[in-house]
């Protein structure tokens, strides 16, 4: 299979039932916590952040590289159990990065567009003959939120944005991780300056 899912941290199943029952107050949790026993965590895959300060330009022009991206979180899409093995997700579940503590559950769109992405990105060509690794990169400052696919041995990365995304993206579009830096650098680089000269 060219797109896998990487394992997640050992306890973390435990954690997501813990969580539906901790955040069951929550009338959108509640919902799914009296369905617990229907419902299924699927594709699991690693959440990272990139800081904002990895887009703007440096003193000595280098490669851009995601290796400043830091593991936030394991994140989880939530199916009910139907006859239909591709059907919509309902919501999306979000642990830490140690997989031993819900960090919140999520009902918007980026649900959604990640279940359609990863379907659409399935039988791609480029990702035959070596296993993938399924990731998910946000750059928050930017509200961007992006599909990571990495080869295993790191020598291949391609990056495609979810919907919603800004208008300087093109969800479900294949970026390069140079090709992802210069459309979001312009971006950065205004948000940098309103933060330092508000």
């Amino acid at each position: 299979m060219p797109l896998v899912v990487a394992t997640p941290p050992p306890n973390s199943q435990s954690a997501l039932q813990l969580g539906l029952q901790n955040l069951s107050a929550s009338p959108a949790v509640g919902r799914l916590y009296v369905q617990a026993q229907n419902l299924s965590f699927k594709l699991p895959h690693p959440v990272y952040e990139l800081p904002l300060i990895a887009l703007l330009p440096k003193p000595i022009p280098a490669v851009p590289t995601l290796a400043t991206a830091q593991l936030i979180g394991w994140r989880f899409l939530i199916h009910e159990k139907t006859l239909f093995p591709n059907a919509q997700p309902v919501a999306a579940a979000e642990l830490d990065a140690s997989g031993n503590e819900i960090r919140h559950f999520n009902f918007g769109p980026f649900v959604q567009s990640t279940h359609l992405t990863v379907n659409l990105a399935t039988p791609w060509p480029q990702f035959n003959g070596a296993d993938h690794e399924i990731r998910v990169l946000q750059v928050l400052p930017l509200s961007v939120v992006s599909l990571w696919i990495r080869r295993l041995d790191g020598l291949v990365e391609t990056l495609v944005p979810l919907a919603p995304s800004p208008s300087y993206l093109t969800p479900n579009q294949q970026y390069s991780v140079p090709a992802f830096f210069a459309a979001l650098a312009a971006e950065a680089a205004r948000i940098s300056t309103y933060k330092i000269n508000p």
